[in-house]
């Protein structure tokens, strides 16, 4: 559209009979008529909002879908006891296909790439906030695992990616939309390195309730794949490890200046550094497979990454913020990653103080 303006306005060329076939994004032919009548009406009336022609098409919203045998056993098996008030959430799934929020909104498919990981992936559509109220539940099957893409507007890129998510069962709430309008889901199987096919597709269910309130439900899924309380204050299971807690200070595995060196106030001026605590750097022998972390309501952190401590987070992504009060360590948690430290804050961000840092703790699993 940009590139058309430039054309009509800088030559007077008539675009009317303007024709245009991007190979890559095929679906772009179709808005070459709204495409055109926006170009003319701007040049016509450069300083005034004018109506298009053609108005954006409504979304097509696939109803909810009554549950099944198997999804009241996977809900039951959750502990919810009233598997009834619970609706199916249509995925409208796409074969070999992902979205990359950090590239826009588009999927990326072998009709717009050439990309040789496609083939082991699965994609949703992209849902609004009033498809996932508070309260929904969302259910990975043992052995894969899935990436929340996340955008505050479709025709924006997000800056900071959704890493993967294996934990069995996640309740939507407003700390799981954070800052996002829209969402949408990557299913893959655990790792992302094997190649995807029918099999695959019951991989992910969501559950939406009949009746979703503005506050998370007091009946919470519990995940089978996490240890209890109990579990974990077992000496001979686990091990409450050292964190090696800075105040006032964080990291950013992006930042071409400091890498994997902590920020604070001996060298930088940043005003946000008050609002952070961030542990040493832990090594994949340091936080094994098993590992538990665990985060109060209330506060969160970030999972910073570096494959190498003396450069930048080779992904360029730097990993997003965590509320989920409990996370167990796996490969797809370490992905790419031979390195990894938590920057600790309250939830919304405020000061932090020297009490605050013991709302982050790490059990390591007793070999």
């Amino acid at each position: 559209t940009a590139s058309v303006t430039w054309a009509a306005y800088c030559t007077g060329a008539d675009i009317t009979n303007f024709t245009y076939e991007n190979k890559a994004y095929p679906s772009v032919a179709e808005k070459v008529p709204a495409i055109i009548d926006a170009v003319q009406n701007a040049i016509k009336n450069p300083f005034e909002v004018t109506q298009s022609k053609y108005p954006a098409d409504a979304p097509v919203v696939t109803p909810n879908a009554a549950l099944t045998e198997d999804d009241k056993a996977i809900l039951k098996a959750g502990g919810i006891t009233n598997p009834d008030d619970y609706e199916v959430l249509s995925l409208d799934l796409k074969m070999h296909a992902y979205y990359n929020s950090t590239g826009g909104s588009t999927l990326s498919s072998s009709a717009n790439s050439s990309a040789s990981n496609l083939v082991n992936f699965i994609a949703t559509q992209i849902f609004e906030k009033d498809q996932l109220p508070n309260g929904t539940i969302i259910y990975i099957k043992k052995g894969y695992q899935y990436r929340p893409e996340g955008w505050t507007s479709l025709s924006a890129k997000t800056t900071n990616r959704p890493g993967n998510v294996t934990t069995e069962y996640v309740v939507v709430n407003d700390a799981w939309w954070d800052t996002f309008n829209y969402r949408a889901f990557n299913i893959a199987i655990e790792g992302n390195k094997e190649v995807v096919g029918e099999k695959d597709m019951d991989a992910l269910k969501i559950y939406v309730p009949k009746n979703p309130s503005a506050e998370t439900p007091t009946e919470q899924p519990k995940d089978n794949t996490m240890p209890t309380k109990e579990d974990l204050a077992d000496t001979t299971k686990y091990t409450k490890i050292e964190l090696g807690m800075t105040l006032h200070a964080y990291y950013n595995s992006t930042d071409k200046t400091y890498k994997s060196s902590l920020i604070s106030k001996s060298n930088s001026s940043a005003s946000n550094i008050p609002n952070f605590a961030a542990t040493k750097i832990f090594s994949k022998s340091d936080l094994p497979n098993g590992t538990v972390i665990v985060v109060d309501s209330g506060y969160q952190y970030r999972p910073e990454g570096w494959t190498s401590l003396d450069a930048v987070n080779a992904s360029s992504v730097r990993p997003a913020n965590i509320t989920t009060s409990m996370v167990v360590v796996d490969d797809a948690w370490w992905g790419s990653f031979n390195y990894r430290a938590f920057n600790l804050s309250k939830n919304p961000n405020s000061s932090m103080a020297q009490a605050d840092m013991v709302h982050l703790t790490i059990y390591v699993p007793v070999k």
